[in-house]
């Protein structure tokens, strides 16, 4: 899976739990990666340097064991991934 779809579905995916009290403990753990993901789609900010890419690539991990989603599966957006948890974990 390309960085830049890493990128989207966790910007995407703060964007929508970071106020959820069900997500904190995940939104607290991913306090740089998934913000910066999303201050990186949003066009907030310039080229990412690879620590801070290092810090999304870590929240997407994040968010795959959360929903107890395989480590290697691709999503397009954080609605197609939270689909995908609700079919196979009813989560």
């Amino acid at each position: 899976m390309q960085y830049i779809d890493k990128e989207r579905v966790v910007g995407q995916a703060w964007f929508a739990v970071k106020n959820e009290e069900s997500w904190k403990e995940v939104v607290n753990y991913c306090d740089l990666g998934m913000p910066l993901a999303y201050a990186a789609q949003s066009g907030l900010v310039g080229e990412l340097g690879d620590s801070a890419k290092g810090f999304i690539e870590e929240a997407y991990g994040i968010l795959l064991e959360s929903v107890e989603l395989p480590a290697d599966s691709e999503f397009a957006s954080w609605a197609d991934l939270n689909k995908a948890a609700i079919e196979q974990n009813g989560q």
